[in-house]
């Protein structure tokens, strides 16, 4: 399915007059443990050269098919194997990841991302990690992207991580996808 995007670059909004596939990962089944159903979907799944994690959605509007981390990432040393905080899990694959709540419930946040590529802020200060976000329940959707350099963080319990922006503000279904060195990584979840 192609569709108008619109593009949101700061404030001024702009359309773009192509249209673009939202969604091109494969169609998977999967089963709704709240639901106890079994639906066939098309998540979106990150993609890497190498293995990728799967991409299992929950219903979480009667549109939006939020990603959960079902099947949570056993993140490469010198990183904790399982994230650190109770209530989210690491998400994607050795060469690029973030954090997913496990109950599916997003609360707006700073766009973080680590990689067993980034050598921490005193080698890349500004880790060229690039994210987008598309409102798909927006007609035409609406596209935000984080076009300023990105910045570092370490904490002593999550290791050092890269972070591109923040969550956009307003309510609605988004599809985030974020790429470094050559990886991509992508999911859905839905602000109220």
């Amino acid at each position: 399915m192609a569709v108008a995007l619109t593009v949101v670059a700061g404030c001024a909004e702009e359309a773009v007059p192509e249209t673009f596939p939202l969604l091109t990962a494969p169609a998977v089944t999967t089963t709704t443990a709240a639901a106890g159903s079994t639906t066939s979907l098309a998540p979106v799944a990150p993609t890497t050269a190498g293995p990728v994690a799967p991409s299992p959605p929950e219903a979480a509007g009667p549109d939006c098919e939020v990603t959960l981390p079902t099947a949570p990432l056993t993140a490469p040393p010198p990183y904790p194997a399982d994230y650190p905080f109770e209530g989210h899990a690491w998400y994607g694959t050795a060469d690029l990841w973030t954090l997913l709540s496990v109950d599916g419930v997003h609360s707006p946040r700073k766009s973080v991302w680590w990689s067993a590529h980034f050598p921490g802020g005193a080698v890349e200060e500004q880790p060229d990690v690039r994210v987008t976000w598309t409102r798909l329940d927006a007609d035409p959707p609406i596209v935000r992207t984080h076009e300023e350099p990105a910045t570092n963080a370490y904490t002593p319990e999550e290791g050092w991580f890269m972070i591109a922006g923040f969550d956009p503000d307003e309510a609605g279904c988004w599809q985030v996808e974020a790429t470094y060195k050559g990886a991509t990584l992508g999911y859905v979840y839905e602000r109220g």
